[in-house]
């Protein structure tokens, strides 16, 4: 309930209004959403836990992109840490891409096999997203340094 609030008082403060086809879809944070309390992992990317403003910023990209409408994923069959590791997209297309077209996740080479290394390069090229707050990947794909 606690992240839930957290969520939604995000989304009311950037002036988000989540969609309403779904009984629930929400964004846990930049790589994780709900949707009718089932919890999907978007497949390829890593989006950052750490530090705490960059997992924000991501969280707040990703509740942007579900205000999108027509949000959908298809599992994958596998799971991470109790969700479902899935392709999920909006009316737009692909979440996965836009999260790291937009400089706020990188494309994660080892469950990609490189699909989104395009798009992370021209992000961190144009130095967009968190790449222009100074941000650099570590060794944990979900932590990142400056």
């Amino acid at each position: 309930m606690r992240r839930f609030r957290h969520v939604f008082t995000v989304a009311l403060l950037l002036g988000f209004a989540l969609p309403a086809a779904a009984n629930e879809i929400r964004a846990i944070d930049g790589d994780t959403i709900v949707i009718d309390q089932v919890r999907y992992r978007l497949l390829g990317i890593a989006a950052p836990d750490k530090p705490k403003d960059a997992k924000d910023r991501a969280t707040a990209v990703m509740i942007e992109l579900l205000a999108v409408g027509g949000v959908s994923c298809q599992p994958t069959g596998r799971k991470s840490y109790n969700r479902l590791e899935a392709r999920c997209s909006n009316s737009k297309g692909d979440l996965a891409g836009q999260m790291v077209s937009r400089g706020f996740a990188l494309d994660w080479r080892k469950y990609s096999g490189g699909a989104y290394a395009p798009q992370e390069n021209a992000a961190r090229n144009a130095k967009i997203g968190l790449w222009s707050l100074g941000y650099e990947p570590t060794s944990n794909p979900n932590a990142l340094s400056r």
